[in-house]
């Protein structure tokens, strides 16, 4: 019996796990919505980007909140966006957005980025980004960049690559050597 409870527990938290990322993912494709009818261009970061590129299946990956890039000067076009979408800005942060989802589900909770720690010159990261997917409706950092962005942020964030950021890396990693040569994915991590 214990084997089957476990089984059972671990079905109940995939089946969670899907109804939060269905309820992330379709707040941000609002959001792509709006912006493209705005022009302001986003890159998706983290869980976003590695759930539309497919590294993980939409119950594979837990997301909490939704990680985008949008450039400094749209920040405050961004901020109007997400306000007409029912968005409110959370207490204590000028980039962190929250909008209730239903009486029992937990808040839609987005993070504008205007920058990243691993690249000075921001603007790169828009020539560099890239839809990791045909069908995704937003680009994603580089591949490059987002092992960059993955593994600096949990080192400076929480000062420790936690197991959820390993596992994104090996993905990521997994899904750059089928796609890219070794030798030249690590020289432009490098550069």
């Amino acid at each position: 019996l214990l084997p089957e409870k476990v089984r059972g527990l671990k079905n109940n938290f995939m089946k969670d796990i899907l109804a939060r990322n269905i309820l992330l993912l379709g707040a941000l494709d609002e959001v792509i919505t709006a912006a493209e009818a705005k022009n302001l261009k986003l890159i998706l970061l983290k869980g976003a980007a590695l759930l539309a590129g497919g590294v993980y299946g939409p119950g594979d990956r837990q997301m909490t909140d939704i990680d985008i890039l949008v450039r400094p000067e749209d920040e405050k076009a961004f901020d109007t966006l997400l306000k007409g979408l029912g968005f409110e800005p959370m207490e204590g942060s000028s980039q962190a957005y929250s909008r209730q989802a239903g009486e029992k589900a937990p808040p839609v909770l987005i993070d504008l980025h205007t920058g990243l720690w691993h690249e000075k010159d921001t603007e790169a990261l828009w020539h560099r980004s890239a839809r990791m997917r045909e069908d995704m409706r937003a680009p994603a950092l580089g591949l490059e960049d987002q092992l960059l962005h993955l593994a600096s942020h949990a080192l400076l964030y929480h000062g420790r690559l936690e197991p959820r950021t390993i596992e994104d890396l090996a993905r990521l990693l997994g899904l750059v050597y089928m796609k890219k040569s070794r030798a030249d994915f690590w020289r432009l991590a490098a550069e």
